[in-house]
């Protein structure tokens, strides 16, 4: 099976300070598991995520959601707001961060 058919896929608890550079290629992707990590920024996310945790990293702003996103999970990042959400989304979990609006 190649590796960019995978539905889910966890990164956490892996030291990274950015998302590998390949993910817009996991075309296939639903759930997606970053948390506990160095990562600043998350951009080139997969279309197809319907699951996102980024939470315990040092993520400033998401920008660029994915389209068809239901749950996100970002807590205790550096995030001072959240536009442009998906109107897909029914489950946000934002708490710990810097959000001012």
């Amino acid at each position: 099976m190649p590796k960019y058919t995978r539905i889910k896929y966890n990164i956490s608890k892996t030291k990274l300070t950015k998302l590998p550079d390949d993910m817009h290629l996991y075309t296939n992707l639903i759930e997606f598991y970053c948390n506990d990590n160095d990562i600043t920024q998350c951009d080139n996310l997969p279309i197809t995520l319907k699951i996102f945790n980024c939470s315990d990293n040092k993520i400033t702003h998401l920008d660029n959601l994915p389209p068809k996103l239901e749950k996100l999970i970002c807590f205790g990042n550096k995030i001072t707001q959240l536009d442009n959400l998906p109107q897909s989304l029914k489950y946000l979990e934002c708490g710990e961060n810097e959000i001012t609006q």
